[in-house]
């Protein structure tokens, strides 16, 4: 293996993984995964992002993203990081089984960019919700200027999504100004 320092490309990880594979004793850690095998699902095609932005979100207005493991996938999407940024103020609520009609599609993209892998996740923002269970809610302060507390800030969450299962995340803009907020998501399914 030639030498990089301390990066390897994906290859070259799963390579090194397999080699040392029943040659050391792992921790049972479940469902928890490093960003090194992170790395090899990548390789393997099996990771995914999403990105979603809306700017000028004005003062009391709300906007929503909503993402499905469709119930004929046969695969679990393991979600790594949900990530909302902001540039001010604002709450985020956490919906699932939730019923819904139209909203515009977002195409997830492979995290190895040469990929041509698609995902089984389907993801539309702004949906037109006509029922939904809330499992949680946080607060973004987010902010800027003389008195604001903090910068751009956000909240991160990572979980499971299994088929027949969506997740549907608001924010509402709780500012006087209007404000920017970006959504990511990182995955890998199988």
């Amino acid at each position: 293996m030639r030498e990089t320092g301390i990066w390897r490309s994906p290859s070259e990880i799963k390579s090194v993984l397999d080699s040392i594979d029943g040659k050391i004793v792992k921790a049972d850690t479940d469902n928890t995964i490093t960003f090194t095998e992170y790395q090899v699902k990548a390789a393997e095609d099996k990771a995914f992002y999403l990105t979603y932005l809306k700017t000028g979100l004005s003062s009391g207005s709300s906007t929503s993203l909503l993402i499905e493991n469709p119930s004929d996938s046969k695969k679990t999407v393991y979600v790594m990081l949900l990530r909302i940024s902001t540039t001010d103020q604002g709450i985020v609520h956490y919906k699932t089984g939730v019923s819904y009609s139209g909203g515009t599609a977002i195409t997830p993209h492979p995290l190895r960019l040469a990929s041509t892998a698609t995902s089984v996740l389907k993801a539309v923002y702004d949906p037109s919700v006509s029922s939904a269970t809330e499992i949680g809610a946080e607060v973004v302060p987010g902010g800027s200027g003389r008195r604001a507390i903090g910068g751009a800030d956000g909240g991160y969450l990572a979980f499971e999504i299994n088929s027949g299962e969506n997740l549907l995340i608001v924010f509402d803009n709780t500012s006087s100004n209007s404000n920017d907020v970006s959504i990511r998501l990182d995955w890998w399914e199988e």
